[in-house]
């Protein structure tokens, strides 16, 4: 078996438990109002900025110059391949704006996001080389083009979000699995051992659970959020 095969293998039930959140299973069925909306809208916009200086520290903790260069391409990429105004978070703040978002200097992290930002800074840091790459390939780019198909669908179909509004999104499901192939290579070409490859499972499996504990705050205050709506 592959190593990428055995990593993938490893972590297909985290994946799962993340891709099937209950947060996606109540937008899919469209049962969010735009106040809702708007609280994954803000948080998301915090983990997009975020998932930059996430790609910095991990390229400042690669010294091999090849085993950086997808992460300077993902980097590159992430801020338009060098026109600023194609940069993923002026797409996304195009998004922010037609759902009626707060502004950017007003926005505030939920304590899960803040434990999710933390936990992916303190791994990037300090992690080791295949953890890394476990952490920003299979425990991120991977499924992220599934993950965005999940989010876009409804809010296109249901909350009728044109395609320049949901731009954003369409960027990364074109360009994430080439992202992902570049990283899975180079964690073939340095995943040698039994223990190298439970370095990079370990590094995925650390990246899903983090993120799972941000999607758990989201819909825990969008359920507060319904709730409230019902009281009133």
């Amino acid at each position: 078996m592959k190593t990428n095969e055995k990593v993938l293998m490893a972590i297909q039930p985290d994946i799962d438990e993340l891709l099937n959140h209950p947060f996606f299973q109540k937008l899919e069925r469209g049962e969010y109002t735009i106040k809702e909306i708007n609280i994954f809208v803000e948080q998301y916009y915090l983990f997009s900025c975020a998932f930059t200086r996430f790609l910095l520290l991990a390229a400042a903790s690669i010294k091999n110059e090849k085993y950086r260069m997808p992460i300077i391409d993902n980097l590159y990429d992430e801020h338009g391949n060098g026109n600023y105004l194609k940069s993923h978070r002026i797409l996304f703040q195009n998004f922010m704006k037609a759902t009626k978002a707060k502004h950017i200097d007003e926005l505030k992290p939920l304590p899960t996001t803040s434990a999710y930002i933390y936990g992916m800074f303190k791994l990037c840091e300090t992690g080791s080389l295949l953890e890394i790459f476990g952490a920003i390939g299979p425990g991120c780019e991977y499924f992220t083009d599934t993950q965005y198909l999940k989010i876009v669908k409804p809010l296109a179909e249901i909350y009728k979000f044109t395609e320049t509004d949901l731009n954003f999104f369409y960027e990364h499901i074109k360009h994430d699995e080439v992202h992902s192939s570049d990283l899975d290579n180079i964690i073939i070409e340095i995943a040698k051992t039994e223990d190298d490859v439970n370095e990079v499972i370990k590094g995925a499996k650390q990246a899903i659970l983090f993120e799972i504990l941000f999607w758990d705050g989201i819909y825990k205050n969008c359920e507060k959020s319904l709730k409230g709506q019902i009281a009133n």
